[in-house]
């Protein structure tokens, strides 16, 4: 579960199950805790520690565990076009922007939308940006 909430992307077959079954044990998931409220809404990340019942993967998708879900037989198939379409990508483009939503995630709007229009100009180019920003800190 760790493994899978700390991914971009996860994709599960349609008999995949989920869940934390910790509290069953006398236990809280607190390595998993902190992702497993990132990933989900708070009621139902309660929902699923507190009772600690296993989800299927229509469940997890709902709520936002999984990002897609395919039928078991074609899942090898569904990881291998998601894994060509990301190489094909600029690698360059996808670390900056992903450390610029990383950095803007916990800002207000208005300052992620300053801190976002500079990174799309180039923080180091002097010139003009949209919304009468300089590109210049």
């Amino acid at each position: 579960m760790g493994f899978m909430l700390a991914c971009d992307i996860a994709i599960a077959s349609d008999d995949s199950r989920f869940g934390t079954p910790e509290v069953n044990v006398g236990l809280w998931p607190m390595m998993i805790g902190a992702l497993i409220f990132r990933n989900v809404p708070q009621k139902k990340a309660m929902e699923m520690i507190l009772l600690g019942e296993r989800l299927s993967a229509a469940e997890a998708l709902a709520m936002g565990l999984i990002t897609r879900m395919t039928p078991a037989e074609e899942l090898d198939g569904a990881v291998s076009n998601i894994v060509k379409s990301l190489v094909a990508k600029s690698p360059i483009g996808i670390k900056i922007g992903k450390d610029a939503y990383h950095k803007a995630d916990n800002m207000s709007l208005q300052d992620a939308l300053d801190f976002l229009s500079l990174k799309a100009c180039g923080s180091s180019v002097n010139r003009r940006c949209p919304g009468g920003h300089y590109g210049i800190h």
